[in-house]
């Protein structure tokens, strides 16, 4: 959708990172127990298995990204902490929102406006049983590694589609944004018109500030629109969650 929902550029490096670290590692799966509340024991299985899918998108990234422009980062600590982290941290707040919603996760169709790099849609899918989850992008280059990404994560329900947010030919139950640019009147109403009447629309967003003058433009069009604050594991940054529900029919 033009440059709607796009990631920002990678800094320019001349030589990318060759992989993640045992550090790195160590750091994604403590920062998933941190987010899990410190119950990973209890899971132990389904903690390793989320981290080795975590892991091989994160491999798979990391060896594009010498050679087409995905997403901002420095390290691969960036990516772990800025990007994956940052999209698990809503987690509970979407699994509290769906239930608000009257809807199971597992009869959720979502989709990741554009989702760039496949954040947080990537991450997302594979922490959560949605039915669904569609990763929208309009650049053939970003698509080409989502796709990619698909076939190697062999993820049942995640699949790429190549359009703009005008093209979506159906409503989804969840629809994600973490980079959307412009965000004026268009681009609010085409989120309103792929939204079905019971889901949400959820925004990733950082300062207070702007968060609230995005949450501001929404409540023209969205009768219920809240901001909740996310608590990202080792990031000392702020970070908020738009939560959008209830269409207006004048809309």
């Amino acid at each position: 959708m033009g440059k709607a929902g796009r990631l920002g550029g990678r800094s320019r490096r001349s030589e990318p990172p060759s992989g993640l670290s045992q550090a790195d590692k160590l750091l994604l799966r403590q920062g998933i127990t941190a987010l899990a509340g410190g119950q990973a024991a209890a899971a132990e299985a389904e903690l390793s298995q989320l981290c080795a899918a975590l892991e091989r998108y994160l491999q798979e990234l990391l060896l594009w990204s010498g050679r087409t422009d995905l997403v901002k980062f420095e390290t691969p600590r960036d990516l772990v902490v800025r990007h994956v982290l940052d999209s698990l941290a809503a987690v509970p707040l979407i699994e509290q929102t769906l239930a608000q919603c009257g809807l199971q996760p597992q009869q959720v169709n979502a989709c990741d406006i554009g989702s760039g790099a496949g954040f947080p849609g990537v991450p997302l899918a594979l922490r959560l049983p949605l039915a669904s989850m569609v990763l929208l992008d309009r650049s053939a280059a970003r698509v080409a590694f989502l796709r990619t990404v698909c076939a190697v994560l062999h993820r049942p329900g995640l699949s790429v589609t190549e359009a703009d947010l005008a093209q979506l030919s159906h409503p989804f139950e969840l629809l994600l944004v973490r980079a959307l640019s412009p965000f004026d009147s268009r681009a609010i109403a085409g989120l309103s018109r792929s939204l079905s009447a019971a889901g949400a629309l959820l925004i990733y967003q950082g300062r207070r500030e702007t968060t609230a003058a995005a949450a501001a433009r929404l409540e023209a069009v969205f009768a219920d629109v809240q901001i909740r604050a996310l608590d990202v594991p080792f990031l000392e940054a702020d970070r908020h969650l738009i939560i959008a529900r209830a269409v207006r029919k004048s809309c």
